[in-house]
């Protein structure tokens, strides 16, 4: 009898456990959304600390590869960002974010800019980083030695 139960309760966590990495990561039950509607932790080589700046937008114009321009008037450009294949990153974002809402991380304060706005970019409800995209993608190229973004991380991290 005492084997059985045994048994029973080996098969109960073995069972428990694989539903649990099975479902890790895939149901929005075990995300922590930020108020941006941002999984943090999806994004280890943000600085989310540095950003006292961030808003929800809607891009209206693609201006060139790393900059557009939202349906509030605001020129987003990307932070740190050079161009590699500067075509080929002006259709991706047409082909992501143009008339898409998207959430801009600006990179300094609002009093510091002159109508163009440096920023990290979250696009798809939050799961991507523009910025990121852009860059594993081979289409810019980025610059990190700022305080909002962290190099170890940037070049290492691994998403879902």
């Amino acid at each position: 009898m005492k084997k059985k139960i045994y048994a029973a309760a080996i098969l109960t966590v073995i069972s428990a456990s694989a539903l649990f990495f099975y479902f890790h990561d895939r149901s929005a039950a075990f995300k922590v959304y930020d108020e941006f509607g941002i999984v943090r932790h999806h994004f280890p080589y943000m600085k989310w600390d540095a950003f006292s700046y961030m808003f929800h937008a809607e891009v209206s114009e693609i201006l060139d590869y790393k900059s557009f321009r939202t349906k509030g008037g605001d020129i987003v450009t990307l932070c740190g960002a050079s161009a590699l294949r500067a075509a080929a990153a002006k259709e991706f974002l047409k082909n992501n974010v143009h008339g898409k809402p998207v959430v801009v991380s600006a990179c300094g304060a609002a009093e510091d800019y002159s109508g163009i706005i440096k920023s990290v970019v979250f696009y798809d409800g939050g799961s991507k980083c523009l910025n990121k995209e852009l860059y594993d993608a081979g289409f810019i190229d980025v610059q990190i030695n700022n305080e909002y973004l962290d190099a170890d991380k940037w070049f290492n991290a691994k998403t879902d």
